[in-house]
């Protein structure tokens, strides 16, 4: 039986480990635990009175109102069934040509290059760094570059000056760089405003992470004019379902949720690296919501996967992340009382191992 691929799969999880089933305290899956807001339940029920109707194959007033969130015209903008259909999307712009990864990186970069009969190179983080110079190494040699920013799995933001002289370096290279969560940080940190001079800049975004809607599926993607009528094109016809395209316009509006959130993360973040035994642990220097934790003294870490299983907390395992392979453990931020939680048993793990 192979490991889960993703986080937010505690039950795959404990059958592989052919752990007893209990109850798990998620900390395996990065949805803010702040969410979702009081207004979404109520908005969702309220787009059902429209289920019987096909939704705008468009989604025009989805993209208008992420277009005016980000200060890009609406034509920049294509609604997606989540950050995945855009990966998916955006990969099959260079179809059977060849791709740069930057391991560890997010496993769906791999899979979309596989359905489109992408060649893979890879480049690594150095010690939880951004290889920018690696990067321009390799920039030129390739079809485009898939940069995940913020990163997963390490929380870790590389600098937008980084970002931005590697695509001057390489102006015939696509840069597709996966925002899904840089609602988590400042504004300032977006690299919207670098699409006017970047062509063939794609901007990959969730609207699942911030407002902790995983289930219904809800993206999209910035890009120049033109690539975004060649995707547009490619994409399923009605990918995004009615009650999805429904709340995008209020999920863009409430500027406040986002606000407060970024703001109790940088507070939970500190206390949680402040709390942590740092002869014994390692963390991150992650500035959103999840973060991975090494064991100075544990190699393989399977052995703190079923500790923290018996102690009913569910974290993300590393195995499919080239370059980590089961070295760390992901664990997501979540309630002061549940974060506590989580130090109370690593003190355990501390006191028995």
């Amino acid at each position: 039986m192979k490991w889960p691929d993703h986080g937010g799969q505690p039950l795959q999880l404990q059958e592989m480990l052919q752990e007893k089933k209990r109850n798990l305290l998620d900390f395996s899956a990065n949805i803010n635990p702040l969410g979702p807001p009081d207004w979404v339940k109520e908005a969702a029920v309220e787009a059902l009175d429209a289920m019987t109707v096909y939704p705008d194959p468009d989604y025009k007033t989805a993209a208008e109102a992420a277009a005016e969130s980000e200060n890009i015209p609406p034509q920049q903008v294509l609604i997606t069934n989540g950050g995945a259909e855009a990966i998916y999307l955006a990969a099959r712009l260079v179809t059977g040509g060849k791709v740069l990864l930057i391991e560890p990186s997010f496993k769906e970069y791999r899979l979309a290059c596989a359905h489109y009969q992408i060649t893979i190179d890879t480049v690594s983080y150095k010690n939880n760094h951004f290889p920018a110079a690696d990067i321009a190494a390799k920039i030129n040699e390739v079809d485009a570059v898939f940069i995940c920013r913020p990163h997963n799995p390490t929380g870790t933001l590389s600098a937008k000056e980084e970002v931005e002289q590697l695509m001057h370096a390489a102006p015939d290279t696509y840069f597709f760089v996966d925002e899904a969560f840089i609602d988590f940080l400042p504004e300032t940190e977006k690299l919207t405003s670098l699409l006017a001079e970047n062509p063939k800049l794609v901007l990959l975004r969730s609207f699942t992470k911030m407002f902790a809607i995983p289930g219904l599926r809800s993206g999209c993607l910035l890009a120049s004019e033109e690539i975004i009528q060649k995707l547009q094109s490619w994409q399923m016809p009605w990918s995004v379902n009615t009650i999805s395209a429904a709340l995008i316009p209020k999920m863009t509006a409430d500027k406040k949720f986002v606000e407060s959130t970024v703001a109790w993360l940088e507070e939970e973040l500190h206390w949680i690296r402040s709390s942590l035994n740092t002869h014994r642990w390692s963390m991150s220097e992650s500035r959103v919501n999840f973060y991975i934790l090494r064991d100075k003294e544990l190699d393989d870490h399977e052995p703190l996967l079923r500790f923290l299983m018996q102690e009913g907390i569910a974290v993300r395992h590393t195995y499919n992340f080239d370059g980590i392979n089961g070295s760390a453990v992901r664990a997501a931020v979540r309630s002061r009382n549940e974060n506590n939680q989580l130090l109370r048993a690593l003190r355990r793990w501390e006191e028995s191992h």
